[in-house]
């Protein structure tokens, strides 16, 4: 993960690698030589550089919350990798320390960031399909050989299973298009993969307008799929396919409108594909990178990352 936004950081003309900390030394090294970066020692050693004016956080779910609170100490803006943190009483204090400091705090949803899902965004505030009424998605990957074995099966890491992992891309999308939900049922599966998490989650989502989200992550779609299906009064928004590894190898928009004979709209439906790569992380640092100069929140922020941990721990507090 670090080798991959580093690629996008060298892109960036505002921005650089200008330090890299990993508990394993000899893959902190590389990084460095590849970036021309310095070596931190110590998380400690951030407050010792104003230089650095901010902090990727790219760590297992354990430890996001602790770090991203060190770097926020240190009077560094953070930008960290979902779910932020393991439970929404972790992240709470790490809000309060931005606040409170008046740093910029921003949770990697990156799948906000796809060329589908910020047109499907565009279209919906348009009202191209009227009043929205219930999302149905569906995200996941069958894993890979010896997966049970990664730090993503082990709970005292991870903090829970496919749903904190994947799932909560969905919920924060789904949030993202209806709003907060006030009604959260559904269950988790430990279906194929032997460790002690789940490896499928199905959510039913309510806000207090009665608009549904259903949504199901899993990681014994073995075909890789994602896809992610908007409803409204008018018509509706179908996406598919995600960077070009999740189904469709272009991501893909349909738009339908309902016809007022309530005919099949299919003949009449509006098909757009990206022509153009589109990098969801670069899209992700230049919303950060403007939130720091326009001194605003980030698009999403901490509130976003904490309303879809409060589903994320009632789900697994439920089923516990």
């Amino acid at each position: 993960m670090g080798g991959r936004w580093a690629d996008v950081i060298e892109k960036m003309p505002d921005a650089t690698v200008a330090a890299v900390f990993d508990t394993n030394k000899a893959k902190a090294r590389a990084l460095a030589d590849k970036t021309g970066a310095a070596v931190l020692t110590s998380m400690n050693q951030l407050a010792e550089r104003p230089d650095i004016k901010a902090a990727l956080v790219l760590v297992p779910h354990a430890f996001l919350a602790q770090v991203s609170q060190k770097a926020l100490e240190a009077g560094k803006h953070v930008l960290v990798e979902k779910p932020t943190a393991i439970t929404p009483s972790e992240l709470e204090p790490v809000l309060e320390i931005a606040k409170k400091n008046q740093l910029c705090f921003m949770p990697g949803f990156s799948s906000r960031w796809h060329y589908h899902t910020r047109l499907a965004k565009e279209l919906v505030e348009k009202g191209e399909i009227g009043d929205l009424l219930f999302v149905r998605a569906r995200y996941g990957f069958g894993g890979r050989k010896g997966y049970e074995n990664e730090w993503r099966q082990k709970k005292t890491l991870s903090g829970g299973g496919e749903l904190i992992d994947q799932g909560i891309h969905l919920i924060d999308l789904a949030r993202w298009f209806l709003g907060d939900f006030s009604d959260v049922k559904g269950s988790i599966q430990h279906a194929f993969w032997k460790s002690d998490v789940e490896d499928n989650a199905f959510l039913i989502l309510k806000t207090p307008k009665g608009q549904t989200a259903f949504l199901h992550a899993s990681w014994t779609q073995w075909k890789p799929l994602f896809s992610f299906e908007i409803f409204g009064s008018g018509g509706y928004i179908l996406l598919e396919g995600l960077g070009g590894k999740y189904g469709k190898a272009n991501e893909e928009l349909i738009l339908g409108k309902r016809k007022e004979d309530f005919s099949n709209p299919s003949d009449t439906e509006q098909v757009f594909r990206q022509s153009s790569p589109l990098n969801p992380f670069k899209e992700e640092l230049n919303e950060f990178l403007s939130a720091i100069r326009e001194n605003r929140d980030p698009n999403p922020s901490g509130r976003d990352a904490l309303g879809a941990l409060n589903i994320v721990s009632k789900m697994y507090g439920e089923q516990n």
